[in-house]
């Protein structure tokens, strides 16, 4: 099962889909894990950005992955009515939850790298404790951003 802020992002996206445009410009559709859910965000920001007013039901008889299309009608089921301007506050805060989620997976797969070539490539450690120091400091850096750590 997704974690519940890529549920969260999904059901504020159904419900407002001109949020895409937000979620494309962050980058957050190389984030996400699951290229049915990546490729179902591509096609709603052509229809949005094409100025036309998406059709969700097609776009997802489209998709051809079932256990995607399940995922994203319950979240269609489960949006939380909720006015605009707190659906994109909550929008945000989801997508720099997704960024965290994915900069920790990168983190511990480095550390894995480091890890199985410590001994045998010194060269390629170097590039991945870089790698690794340029992660840890965007992890850090969003933790301030949103006041986490902050006491």
């Amino acid at each position: 099962t997704a974690p519940g802020y890529i549920a969260q992002l999904f059901e504020i996206l159904l419900q407002y889909p001109p949020l895409v445009v937000e979620l494309h410009a962050r980058d957050g559709h190389k984030l996400l894990t699951d290229a049915g859910l990546a490729g179902f965000v591509l096609s709603l920001y052509r229809e949005v950005s094409a100025e036309r007013t998406p059709n969700v039901d097609r776009l997802l008889a489209e998709l051809g992955q079932p256990e995607v299309v399940t995922f994203l009608r319950s979240c269609q089921t489960r949006t939380a009515l909720m006015d605009e301007e707190s659906a994109k506050m909550a929008f945000s805060e989801s997508l720099v939850r997704l960024e965290r989620g994915s900069l920790e997976i990168r983190r511990e797969a480095l550390k894995r790298d480091l890890y199985s070539s410590f001994k045998s490539d010194p060269e390629r450690c170097e590039l991945l404790r870089e790698e690794l120091d340029s992660v840890q400091t965007r992890l850090r850096n969003l933790r301030l951003s949103t006041g986490e750590g902050a006491h």
